[in-house]
């Protein structure tokens, strides 16, 4: 009895050991910025993350907070074949999405946010380097990561066959936000 319970408690470990996403720390300078303790996107366990388009990516991380903000706010900006552009945030008021606090937030504090993001029909079917990053009142960074993904058509069966232009096509880097202020 003992074994088994052994067993399914390994099997618990192993399996919430390998759901978080791979992602890139943000720089400011040649310093890195505050970037997540964990970064979970559901069906993403490498990259690029595969998005089908007519779906919700669903993601959730973990960050911690060193600077107190009474507003938190994103910015979503993605990067592919040379060309930059901000992406719509799907809450602009994150305090709203925040699952173990409200805001203010304050030092010290870890806290999870939530993102629920339609993949809509029309999307493009291209790989990209997508930076998300929080700030605060006073326009200061409070978390911020790149993770690349790629959106891919609609899911038609249980298979779907990703183009390899999507795998190897690389990406690139996304410019110091003091750069395009």
């Amino acid at each position: 009895m003992d074994y088994i319970r052994g067993l399914i408690i390994f099997g618990c470990l192993l399996a919430s050991a390998t759901c978080y996403t791979p992602f890139n720390k943000c720089m400011k300078g040649d310093e890195f910025e505050t970037s997540p303790l964990e970064l979970r996107i559901d069906g993403c366990r490498e990259v690029p993350c595969i998005l089908h388009k007519g779906t919700t990516m669903t993601a959730e991380w973990d960050f911690p907070v060193k600077t107190y903000s009474r507003v938190l706010r994103s910015q979503i900006v993605a990067s592919s074949f040379g060309i930059t552009m901000q992406l719509p945030s799907p809450k602009k008021n994150v305090c709203d999405s925040l699952h173990n606090t409200n805001c203010p937030v304050k030092i010290g504090q870890n806290v999870t946010y939530q993102m629920k993001m339609p993949i809509r029909r029309f999307y493009p079917e291209v790989s990209a380097t997508v930076e998300i990053r929080f700030l605060n009142e006073f326009n200061q960074t409070i978390v911020c990561f790149e993770v690349d993904g790629a959106i891919v058509a609609e899911q038609k069966g249980t298979t779907t066959k990703v183009p390899s232009s999507v795998i190897t096509e690389k990406t690139t880097k996304l410019p110091d936000y003091n750069e395009i202020a």
